[in-house]
């Protein structure tokens, strides 16, 4: 009997040049991992947990190299759920949240 060689899993975008290795780069010409990362941000939008964290540590990671529409997407998303009241808790979440509204372009916007 013949054995077939498991496919092996698809690896992550390696870091990008002067960033950090242990963060998760997204290759945003993977439809995959794009819509993974945007599944996994719409999951955490308006829970109360450690996810959220997670979540907004990626997205910032990624910030610099994703697509405008893709930035324009999370913000509008994000300003519409604090603006109603489900970003989930206004200490711990909502900050999280914030931090990627500041960022402009790659760089923090200070208002």
């Amino acid at each position: 009997m013949k054995r077939t060689p498991k496919s092996q899993p698809q690896k992550l975008t390696p870091p990008l040049p002067g960033r950090r290795t242990g963060e998760i780069y997204i290759n945003f010409e993977d439809c995959n991992q794009d819509i993974l990362l945007f599944c996994a941000f719409r999951y955490a939008l308006g829970r109360q947990t450690y996810v959220v964290g997670a979540i907004a540590d990626i997205i910032k990671a990624n910030w610099n190299h994703m697509p405008q529409s893709r930035r324009n997407l999370f913000r509008k998303e994000i300003e519409e759920a604090i603006e109603k009241g489900y970003a989930g808790s206004v200490n711990i979440d909502v900050p999280e949240w914030l931090s990627i509204l500041h960022m402009v372009d790659g760089d923090v916007k200070n208002d």
